[in-house]
């Protein structure tokens, strides 16, 4: 009786489908020292849930083309925000938060909006996500773009801009960071605030997975707002 039920429980697990996730380097949003803390979020997540699923590791452009075309089911990290997909998809909660905002040196400018940025020298990380439409109407506005964050606030530091671009992830990722260095914060209102998580093509499977994620997040990830 036991040998038939390890045979049935056997047969169960072979045919539970396995859920493709890539994934690709956080530098893509201009991150470095903070990527480990999102890996090891996303690992923790995967480890607890009853449905088993590959990650591969890919560059970014072919991570997102394996999305789009469905040779992926998973795409991390994702927003949930400014990334259109041509077809119905789902997200999880985010796993972390990411907000961008406003940076200039200590008692050299007030940013009490985007229009004082006019005429300005402003800094941000190449092919970080930004409002275009926000910035395009800002009057000689010059975007000096640079690999990473740590290379942006080195610009700023050194004069080379006037203002920049910065991600904050959660509550705590850049604040002692830029602390060391002579900043101010413009955090009236965040220039960007995005929900980063797991995006799903739609499957029976995925919105197990997602049920799943979600509750997992609420449970250990409780300081972040969906």
């Amino acid at each position: 009786m036991q040998l038939v039920f390890n045979l049935l429980h056997a047969n169960e697990v072979s045919h539970k489908a396995t859920v493709k996730l890539v994934t690709y380097d956080l530098e893509t949003y201009g991150w470095t020292k903070t990527a480990q803390k999102i890996i090891n979020r996303k690992d923790r997540l995967l480890k607890n849930v009853d449905i088993p699923v590959s990650v591969t590791f890919l560059p970014v452009k072919r991570a997102v083309h394996q999305f789009y075309t469905g040779e992926a089911d998973v795409i991390f990290p994702e927003d949930n925000v400014t990334t259109p997909y041509p077809f119905p998809t789902i997200s999880s909660l985010p796993v972390v938060r990411a907000r961008m905002y406003i940076y200039t040196r200590k008692q050299d400018l007030v940013i009490r909006d985007l229009g004082y940025l006019k005429g300005l020298r402003l800094g941000l990380v190449r092919g970080t996500l930004y409002r275009q439409e926000d910035v395009a109407e800002i009057r000689n506005l010059r975007l000096i773009r640079s690999a990473n964050q740590e290379q942006v606030k080195k610009m700023l530091l050194t004069r080379r801009v006037d203002a920049a671009l910065l991600f904050e992830l959660d509550e705590v990722a850049y604040g002692p960071g830029v602390r060391e260095f002579p900043f101010q914060y413009h955090r009236e209102k965040p220039f960007i605030d995005l929900g980063l998580g797991f995006r799903m093509r739609i499957t029976p499977t995925t919105q197990r997975l997602k049920g799943q994620l979600d509750k997992l997040i609420r449970l250990q990830y409780q300081d972040i707002k969906p």
